[in-house]
Protein backbone atom coordinates (compact mmCIF):
# COMPACT_ATOMS: atom_id res chain seq x y z
CA UNK A 1 0.00 0.00 0.00
CA UNK A 2 1.31 3.42 -0.92
CA UNK A 3 1.95 5.70 2.06
CA UNK A 4 -0.04 8.88 1.49
CA UNK A 5 -1.03 11.37 4.15
CA UNK A 6 -4.45 10.41 5.51
CA UNK A 7 -7.19 12.85 6.45
CA UNK A 8 -6.22 14.79 9.53
CA UNK A 9 -8.21 13.05 12.26
CA UNK A 10 -7.08 10.51 14.80
CA UNK A 11 -9.66 8.10 13.34
CA UNK A 12 -8.28 8.40 9.82
CA UNK A 13 -4.69 7.98 10.99
CA UNK A 14 -5.57 4.88 13.02
CA UNK A 15 -7.39 3.36 10.04
CA UNK A 16 -4.51 4.33 7.74
CA UNK A 17 -2.04 2.48 9.99
CA UNK A 18 -4.25 -0.62 10.07
CA UNK A 19 -4.58 -0.68 6.29
CA UNK A 20 -0.89 0.08 5.79
CA UNK A 21 0.03 -2.90 7.96
CA UNK A 22 -2.56 -5.12 6.25
CA UNK A 23 -4.35 -5.91 9.51
CA UNK A 24 -7.98 -6.67 10.23
CA UNK A 25 -9.76 -4.58 12.85
CA UNK A 26 -9.78 -7.50 15.30
CA UNK A 27 -6.04 -8.06 14.87
CA UNK A 28 -5.03 -4.48 15.54
CA UNK A 29 -7.54 -4.23 18.39
CA UNK A 30 -5.81 -7.17 20.08
CA UNK A 31 -2.37 -5.67 19.47
CA UNK A 32 -3.50 -2.41 21.08
CA UNK A 33 -5.21 -4.14 24.00
CA UNK A 34 -8.67 -2.97 22.93
CA UNK A 35 -11.96 -4.72 22.37
CA UNK A 36 -13.06 -4.94 18.75
CA UNK A 37 -15.98 -2.59 19.45
CA UNK A 38 -13.69 -0.12 21.21
CA UNK A 39 -11.31 -0.11 18.26
CA UNK A 40 -14.19 0.31 15.80
CA UNK A 41 -15.41 3.35 17.73
CA UNK A 42 -11.96 4.91 17.32
CA UNK A 43 -12.01 4.29 13.55
CA UNK A 44 -15.50 5.84 13.34
CA UNK A 45 -14.22 8.91 15.23
CA UNK A 46 -16.55 8.16 18.15
CA UNK A 47 -13.77 7.74 20.70
CA UNK A 48 -10.08 8.26 21.34
CA UNK A 49 -7.44 5.66 22.06
CA UNK A 50 -6.30 5.61 25.68
CA UNK A 51 -2.69 6.29 26.62
CA UNK A 52 -1.89 2.56 26.91
CA UNK A 53 -3.26 1.86 23.43
CA UNK A 54 -1.42 4.85 21.99
CA UNK A 55 1.89 3.65 23.38
CA UNK A 56 1.32 0.19 21.86
CA UNK A 57 1.44 1.74 18.37
CA UNK A 58 5.23 1.61 18.89
CA UNK A 59 5.05 -2.17 18.36
CA UNK A 60 3.89 -1.35 14.83
CA UNK A 61 6.81 1.10 14.39
CA UNK A 62 4.32 3.99 14.54
CA UNK A 63 4.97 7.15 16.53
CA UNK A 64 2.13 7.58 19.09
CA UNK A 65 2.55 11.35 18.84
CA UNK A 66 1.85 11.20 15.12
CA UNK A 67 -1.30 9.14 15.76
CA UNK A 68 -2.53 11.88 18.12
CA UNK A 69 -1.54 14.95 16.15
CA UNK A 70 -0.56 14.00 12.61
CA UNK A 71 2.67 15.97 13.17
CA UNK A 72 6.20 14.67 13.04
CA UNK A 73 7.38 11.35 11.71
CA UNK A 74 4.75 8.66 11.30
CA UNK A 75 7.28 5.85 11.70
CA UNK A 76 9.53 5.63 14.70
CA UNK A 77 12.50 4.73 12.51
CA UNK A 78 11.99 7.99 10.60
CA UNK A 79 11.50 6.40 7.18
CA UNK A 80 8.61 8.61 6.14
CA UNK A 81 8.34 12.31 5.50
CA UNK A 82 6.88 14.63 8.11
CA UNK A 83 3.15 15.12 7.97
CA UNK A 84 1.56 18.27 9.32
CA UNK A 85 -1.87 18.31 10.91
CA UNK A 86 -4.12 21.26 10.22
CA UNK A 87 -4.89 23.67 13.01
CA UNK A 88 -8.37 22.12 13.29
CA UNK A 89 -6.98 19.04 15.05
CA UNK A 90 -8.86 19.00 18.35
CA UNK A 91 -6.28 17.14 20.43
CA UNK A 92 -2.82 18.62 20.10
CA UNK A 93 0.38 17.49 21.68
CA UNK A 94 3.28 19.88 21.77
CA UNK A 95 6.43 18.22 20.53
CA UNK A 96 9.08 18.87 17.96
CA UNK A 97 8.77 17.31 14.53
CA UNK A 98 11.67 14.97 15.18
CA UNK A 99 10.82 13.79 18.69
CA UNK A 100 8.77 10.87 19.90
CA UNK A 101 6.78 10.68 23.08
CA UNK A 102 8.54 9.50 26.21
CA UNK A 103 6.41 6.48 27.14
CA UNK A 104 7.43 6.54 30.80
CA UNK A 105 6.67 10.25 31.09
CA UNK A 106 3.27 9.91 29.44
CA UNK A 107 2.41 6.87 31.56
CA UNK A 108 3.49 8.64 34.73
CA UNK A 109 1.52 11.76 33.86
CA UNK A 110 -1.53 9.60 33.17
CA UNK A 111 -1.24 7.98 36.61
CA UNK A 112 -0.76 11.34 38.34
CA UNK A 113 -3.66 12.85 36.44
CA UNK A 114 -5.99 9.98 37.38
CA UNK A 115 -4.88 10.18 41.03
CA UNK A 116 -5.46 13.95 41.18
CA UNK A 117 -8.93 13.58 39.70
CA UNK A 118 -9.68 10.78 42.15
CA UNK A 119 -8.68 13.06 45.06
CA UNK A 120 -11.46 15.35 43.84
CA UNK A 121 -14.02 12.56 43.51
CA UNK A 122 -13.71 12.07 39.76
CA UNK A 123 -12.97 8.66 38.27
CA UNK A 124 -11.34 9.51 34.96
CA UNK A 125 -10.54 6.80 32.41
CA UNK A 126 -10.32 6.13 28.68
CA UNK A 127 -10.41 9.07 26.27
CA UNK A 128 -11.14 11.60 29.02
CA UNK A 129 -7.97 10.53 30.86
CA UNK A 130 -5.99 10.65 27.62
CA UNK A 131 -7.13 14.22 26.92
CA UNK A 132 -6.45 15.35 30.50
CA UNK A 133 -2.98 13.75 30.34
CA UNK A 134 -2.23 15.54 27.07
CA UNK A 135 -3.30 18.83 28.63
CA UNK A 136 -0.82 18.28 31.47
CA UNK A 137 1.91 17.34 28.98
CA UNK A 138 1.19 20.50 26.98
CA UNK A 139 1.25 22.58 30.17
CA UNK A 140 4.71 21.23 30.94
CA UNK A 141 5.91 21.54 27.33
CA UNK A 142 4.85 25.19 27.22
CA UNK A 143 7.14 25.93 30.18
CA UNK A 144 10.15 23.77 29.41
CA UNK A 145 12.56 24.73 26.66
CA UNK A 146 13.60 21.14 25.90
CA UNK A 147 11.33 18.19 26.73
CA UNK A 148 14.46 16.00 26.65
CA UNK A 149 15.78 17.88 29.70
CA UNK A 150 14.53 15.38 32.27
CA UNK A 151 15.42 17.54 35.27
CA UNK A 152 13.43 20.50 33.93
CA UNK A 153 10.47 18.29 33.02
CA UNK A 154 10.48 16.57 36.42
CA UNK A 155 10.61 19.94 38.16
CA UNK A 156 7.49 21.08 36.29
CA UNK A 157 5.39 17.97 36.94
CA UNK A 158 4.39 18.88 40.52
CA UNK A 159 3.55 22.41 39.37
CA UNK A 160 1.28 21.13 36.58
CA UNK A 161 -0.44 18.64 38.90
CA UNK A 162 -0.95 21.32 41.56
CA UNK A 163 -2.53 23.61 38.97
CA UNK A 164 -4.79 20.76 37.84
CA UNK A 165 -5.90 20.24 41.45
CA UNK A 166 -6.64 23.96 41.80
CA UNK A 167 -8.72 23.94 38.60
CA UNK A 168 -10.64 20.88 39.80
CA UNK A 169 -11.30 22.54 43.16
CA UNK A 170 -12.50 25.75 41.48
CA UNK A 171 -14.80 23.78 39.18
CA UNK A 172 -16.26 21.95 42.17
CA UNK A 173 -16.96 25.26 43.93
CA UNK A 174 -18.69 26.82 40.93
CA UNK A 175 -22.01 25.12 40.19
CA UNK A 176 -22.77 24.64 36.52
CA UNK A 177 -19.16 24.71 35.36
CA UNK A 178 -18.75 20.95 35.44
CA UNK A 179 -15.80 19.16 36.97
CA UNK A 180 -14.61 17.85 33.62
CA UNK A 181 -13.98 21.33 32.30
CA UNK A 182 -11.10 21.65 34.74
Amino acid sequence: MKEEAPEQTIASRVKFVRELKGLRQGDIANMLGLSLRGYQKIERNEGLPGSDALLKFRVLDINPGWVLTGEGEMRLNGSDCARSAPSSTKVTLQQSATSTLDAKLLGGLSNLCAAEHKKHGINLAGPALTIATIEIYNNIASRVVDMNDKAAVEAMIPVAIKELGERLEEAKDEPGTGKRLA
